[in-house]
């Protein structure tokens, strides 16, 4: 049923993520072998500390959520990934003040900058993702704001170079798609990541202001999951 291939796309997308987390994990444990040659960075370990024990709560919550279907625990997750973010943007400017106050802090405050953005980024994959691709400012920020407001965190781009380098740095939950954009399509965007092995399993709406039926099952054959014709209800999407 349409259920259960929605429970079976969502337990193939968690253990993509759970093994991306472990790809980071592994990255910070070579790095730590580094740091432990190296003199303390003062505080900034600590607060390390700190903002990964928050990321492995939200991992713990996230998984309970799925598995009690919890969408209250969820929510809470999803709202969570913003002290997270906020907690690697102070220690950003602490390590930097460091590099700038003795420059023989350099190398130890990017090997923790990059710990810290690794941790950063497992939050990410523990919150769902929506890349919305859309050339017009104003539809672009309207639809963010109101997918926000559902609970989602929003990447954006403005046209398809964008989208597949965005994509490139770090895979959508879904990603919704402006059929006209400049320059590369949003139909080569979705059949170029339909192509590869590591984006083709991502959904694709693509929003599109043509309306024959023809063009809509064009987008469905490039790969589009689904299309919604302009103008939309935003319920609807």
């Amino acid at each position: 049923t349409a259920s259960d291939l929605r429970i079976v796309l969502t337990v193939m997308k968690i253990a993509s993520n759970l093994e991306r987390i472990g790809d980071y994990a592994k990255n910070m444990a070579k790095r730590t072998s580094i740091l432990a040659q190296m003199s303390p960075i003062n505080g900034s370990q600590a607060a390390l500390r700190r903002m990964a024990r928050e990321v492995n709560e939200m991992l713990k919550d996230a998984l309970d959520s799925f598995i009690q279907r919890d969408v209250v625990k969820a929510r809470d997750v999803i709202e969570r990934d913003m002290d997270v973010d906020q907690m690697y943007n102070a220690l950003f400017r602490e390590f930097l003040t460091f590099m700038m106050e003795d420059p023989r802090n350099i190398t130890a405050c990017m090997h923790l900058h990059f710990m810290a953005k690794n941790t950063e980024r497992m939050g990410d994959h523990v919150t769902p993702t929506v890349l919305v691709v859309e050339d017009e400012r104003a539809q672009r920020e309207v639809l963010a704001y109101n997918l926000e407001a559902e609970g989602f965190r929003v990447t954006r781009a403005e046209n398809g170079e964008e989208a597949l380098m965005l994509v490139n740095e770090a895979a959508p939950d879904i990603i919704v798609l402006d059929w006209m954009l400049p320059n590369v399509s949003g139909i080569e965007v979705c059949r170029q990541l339909k192509m590869r092995t590591d984006t083709r399993g991502v959904p694709i709406i693509m929003l599109s202001a043509r309306s024959e039926e023809v063009d809509r099952v064009r987008g469905l054959e490039t790969g589009a999951d689904d299309s919604v014709i302009k103008p939309y209800n935003l319920r609807e999407l």
